[in-house]
């Protein structure tokens, strides 16, 4: 332990459904740099409830560490993070909470860089960069697709974080934004964390960027799939155009969105001209353009249970 006051920061878990990723996760936690920090589970199976299993076996092997769990009866993404938000702040007295998704775990030195940004800093939102490792036959082409790429090479001040795995929250922010921080539109399309930054951005609310703060996300094989990556992009794109209509207005979400549909059709088309490789970028700008005009039309992509 490198610090010589209490950590400022909890760490919430939100799981559904991945018992084994909560137990390497937790496991991540053990073996942090800083100690006695709080930990919450939120588990979003209010049925089977595997994820409190897990928390509660983890707390009877370390009686000294503080995690406490709760069940999320209503399902979403979007409810499971601001549930578990609102415990930790309630149950806890820290300045922020760090989030940490069930299919990841954290470097040692993570939650302790998180600390010192906290402390040393004002910003309301504070992520860091996900790594990701992949099986063995996965071609260099989808390895190096900037969805698996890190977007800020420094720590400071930046307009628009990347996920909401690896982000913290700092309270006077979640305190006056109130308990819905997540918007519940996006429970099951993923994208409530874009629709935060965005909002954030234009509310003139701050963003920092922790370099060293940093969390490892394996990309299953199902993931390196050419069918789930057109997918996944195209949701992505029509969770932008809902987004958009949402905080823009129609008039300025039509403009920005088909102007943003026409250069991705643009972007493909050269890249086909030009034969140009990786040719999946060439696609997932086409799926771009769809995803978005299917959100401008009111499509509603699921893809969480």
């Amino acid at each position: 332990m490198r610090m010589d006051t209490p950590c400022p920061v909890a760490v919430l878990i939100p799981t559904f459904r991945r018992p084994e990723g909560l137990a390497l996760a937790l496991e991540s936690l053990a073996a942090q740099t800083v100690a006695d920090f709080p930990i919450v589970v939120a588990d979003n199976d209010a049925e089977a409830a595997a994820g409190i299993a897990v928390a509660r076996a983890w707390k009877s092997e370390r009686p000294g560490c503080e995690i406490s769990w709760i069940s999320v009866p209503a399902r979403g993404l979007s409810q499971n993070r601001n549930a578990g938000l609102s415990h930790a702040f309630a149950r806890y007295p820290v300045e922020a909470v760090a989030m940490l998704d069930d299919d990841s775990h954290a470097e040692p030195e993570w939650l302790e860089r998180l600390a010192e940004a906290v402390r040393g800093g004002e910003a309301d939102l504070l992520g860091g960069p996900t790594l990701y490792t992949f099986p063995p036959a996965t071609p260099g082409e989808i390895r190096g697709l900037e969805m698996f790429g890190v977007p800020y090479a420094s720590s400071g001040p930046v307009p628009r974080l990347r996920s909401a795995n690896n982000l913290a929250v700092r309270r006077r922010f979640f305190e006056a934004r109130g308990p819905e921080l997540f918007h519940p539109d996006f429970a099951r399309s993923g994208g409530e964390d874009t629709y935060l930054f965005r909002s954030a951005l234009a509310r003139g609310e701050r963003m920092e960027w922790v370099a060293g703060a940093r969390v490892v996300e394996p990309v299953p094989e199902h993931r390196c799939a050419e069918a789930w990556i057109l997918s996944r992009h195209r949701t992505s794109a029509a969770n932008s155009a809902r987004i958009s209509r949402m905080l823009d207005g129609e008039l300025a979400a039509w403009r920005r969105e088909v102007g943003s549909a026409l250069k991705e059709v643009g972007g493909g088309l050269l890249r086909f001209a030009t034969n140009r490789r990786p040719r999946i970028v060439m696609r997932q700008r086409f799926a771009g353009a769809a995803g978005r005009i299917a959100g401008l039309t009111g499509a509603l992509p699921s893809c969480y249970g």
